[in-house]
């Protein structure tokens, strides 16, 4: 889980958010410059969070994975279209 919302959230910032027009573009430099800080960070997180979720909260992990892969999809694909970016994840 850990690994899977890690190369999502990859996507998300590399793929996705460099086709929103409202985003500043200092955050987009950030973003390029701390790339291996963020990725790390972001598996430490999602692998304690997908661990306890499992663990405590018995949750089905490939159903988070799947709703956040669907956001981060329409995010890349939607560009600034916040209609695209919304109804994918509703239809599914």
């Amino acid at each position: 889980g850990g690994v899977s919302l890690t190369a999502i959230l990859y996507f998300i910032l590399l793929k996705g958010l460099n086709s929103v027009t409202f985003i500043p573009e200092g955050f987009l430099e950030y973003i390029e410059e701390n790339t291996f800080i963020i990725i790390g960070a972001g598996l430490i997180f999602f692998t304690i969070i997908s661990q306890l979720l499992m663990s405590i909260l018995k949750m089905n992990i490939l159903k988070i994975i799947i709703l956040v892969g669907t956001f981060s999809l329409a995010l890349a694909f939607a560009g600034n279209d916040l209609v695209n970016f919304i109804g994918v994840p509703l239809a599914a």
